[in-house]
């Protein structure tokens, strides 16, 4: 198991007892000192005192359980509204949302479009446009990101 995974492992149940969901485990290397970046999610926002109380219970765990043998430096926070829509579940939390979505057709060329994100489903994400309704398969996603509405 490596090391993300193991954290990732710890960090779930952490996250999920301060009714928190966990979205991504990053681990960077700086000499011989690591940065241990968790991002988590709630559906009525992420406080600071969400980010303490994951930090605050993950921290022993991984001490215990002799996962970081180097000096580390760990940060919880949320993802931010720039973070990249990648898997079914990041769309699943932005459905309703205007997002942009870059996209690779079968014939290999590259389509990019704006529209209100309706609902994911079988792997595919379904996006209203103007005039019409278009699915696109998570897999054949380049970019994709929400728009901020004002």
């Amino acid at each position: 198991m490596t090391i993300v995974e193991n954290i990732t492992n710890l960090a779930q149940g952490v996250a999920e007892s301060n009714g928190a969901e966990l979205v991504e485990v990053q681990v960077n290397s700086f000499g011989r000192k690591k940065l241990v970046k968790i991002f988590i999610h709630k559906s009525t926002g992420v406080t600071v005192a969400d980010c303490t109380a994951v930090s605050r219970g993950l921290e022993p765990l991984l001490d215990a359980e002799g996962t970081m043998e180097d000096a580390y430096t760990l940060e919880v926070s949320s993802p931010g509204i720039d973070k990249p829509l990648v898997t079914a579940k990041d769309f699943e939390r932005s459905v309703g949302r205007k997002v942009s979505v870059s996209f690779q057709e079968e014939d290999e060329s590259v389509v990019s479009i704006e529209g209100r994100l309706k609902g994911v489903e079988d792997s595919e994400i379904e996006l209203e446009l103007k005039k019409s309704i278009q699915k696109i398969s998570i897999k054949d996603i380049l970019k994709s990101k929400v728009e901020v509405e004002f």
